[in-house]
C-alpha cells in the first residue's frame, strides 16, 4: 500500500521520530490525498522557472492544506490566484534590483502602479474564493453559505463514524452514529494506539485466515502484520 511505504519513509526523518506508526500512516495519507489534488491542478504548467515552481507549489500545498477546494470554479480560481502571487512576487524582485542597481532612491511607478493593480486582483479573486482575510458586511451572508457548503462536503466524505484519543488514557475511541447522539465505544481496530485486532490475529495464529487476509481486513501491507506481531501483545 502507498500509505504503508510513505508512513515507513516518514519514521526516518527527525520531525517524526516520536510519533506511532498509526500517526504516521495518517500523516502519509493526508500527504498522498495533497498530491493527488496537487496533481489534479498541475500547478508547475504555468511557470517555466524552476525557483517559481517551486514557490508555486509551497503556496498550493499551503492552500489545500487551509481550505476546501470543492468546485471546478474554485479550482481555476485558486490556480489563478496562484499566478497572481507568484506575478506579485516577480515585480517585487524588480523594484528590488532597480533599486540596487540606481544611483538615486527613484521608485519605477510603472511597475509600482502593476504591483497595487495586482494586489487588488489577487483580493478580488481572494474575497470570490471566501478566503480572504477580511471581509465587507456584505459578503457575511456568502461567506457563511461558502462555509456551510464545504462543511457538507467534508461531512458527505466522512460519515458514519468519527474517532478522537481520550485525553485521559490515550487509547483510540470510536464515535458512532446513533439516531439521537454520538455513542462512545472502544475502537475495535485498535490496541492501545496500534492498528490491530485481538480476534483477527487469533485466528491468524490459530490459521484459520492467511496474512493476506488480515491485511485485507486492516487496510494495510502484509509486512505491517509481521511489525505488529512483534510490538502488540494479544
Amino acid at each position: 500500500m502507498e500509505a504503508e511505504n510513505l508512513a515507513n519513509k516518514l519514521k526516518s526523518l527527525v520531525q517524526y521520530k516520536n510519533k506511532s506508526h498509526t500517526e504516521l500512516l495518517e500523516i502519509a495519507k493526508e500527504k498522498l490525498a495533497l498530491k493527488d489534488k496537487a496533481d489534479d491542478l498541475d500547478i508547475n504548467l504555468l511557470f517555466k522557472d524552476k525557483k517559481e515552481r517551486k514557490a508555486a507549489s509551497e503556496l498550493l500545498d499551503k492552500y489545500l492544506k487551509t481550505y476546501e477546494i470543492e468546485t471546478v470554479s474554485d479550482k481555476n480560481m485558486l490556480k489563478q490566484l496562484i499566478f497572481l502571487e507568484i506575478i506579485n512576487i516577480r515585480l517585487q524582485n524588480i523594484l528590488n534590483d532597480q533599486k540596487e542597481a540606481a544611483t538615486t532612491e527613484v521608485v519605477n511607478l510603472k511597475v509600482l502602479d502593476a504591483v497595487h493593480k495586482n494586489i487588488q486582483e489577487i483580493n478580488n479573486i481572494k474575497n470570490n474564493m471566501g478566503i480572504a482575510g477580511q471581509k465587507e458586511k456584505e459578503d457575511i451572508y456568502k461567506t457563511i453559505q461558502l462555509l456551510k457548503r464545504k462543511f457538507k462536503l467534508w461531512r458527505e466524505n466522512n460519515n458514519g463514524s468519527r474517532w478522537f484519543t481520550c485525553s485521559h488514557c490515550g487509547q483510540m475511541t470510536l464515535l458512532k452514529i446513533r439516531t439521537d447522539a454520538w455513542e462512545a465505544q472502544k475502537h475495535p481496530f485498535f490496541k492501545d494506539r496500534v492498528l490491530a485486532n485481538k480476534h483477527l490475529m487469533k485466528m491468524y495464529k490459530d490459521k484459520k485466515i492467511s496474512q493476506k487476509d488480515v491485511a485485507l481486513v486492516l487496510d494495510c501491507s502484509e509486512d505491517y502484520i509481521d511489525w505488529m506481531i512483534k510490538r502488540v501483545k494479544f
